[in-house]
């Protein structure tokens, strides 16, 4: 898991990176009651925190929501919220898929 927010900090400015870290680990401590527990019932919450997470990352990509994309990332893959919701399903699942593809190469 710290290798993953690793990846994501060097992405997303720091403040916001930290927030997201917090954000999770908040999250998780309110849907789960630290009790013993079934394994599916933890996999199931944190299935579920995961794809919000990467519907946040989506909406990034149009400038929305508490996500902001640094500037060599924004440079490759912001769009704006009029241009995004004009694109169609398998647009935007291929903008995303770029987006996570990208390495942060920035030369």
């Amino acid at each position: 898991m710290h290798s993953v927010y690793g990846t994501l900090c060097s992405v997303f400015r720091s403040n916001t990176c930290d927030m997201m870290r917090y954000s999770f680990y908040t999250l998780i401590n309110c849907q789960v009651d630290w009790k013993p527990n079934k394994v599916t019932d933890l996999v199931a919450h944190l299935r579920s925190v995961v794809r919000q997470q990467y519907m946040e990352l989506r909406q990034s990509l149009a400038g929305l929501g508490d996500l902001q994309l640094t500037p060599g990332f924004a440079a490759r893959h912001l769009t704006t919220q009029m241009h995004w919701n004009g694109m169609t399903d398998n647009a935007k699942e291929t903008a995303f898929a770029k987006f996570m593809a990208d390495t942060g190469d920035f030369d």
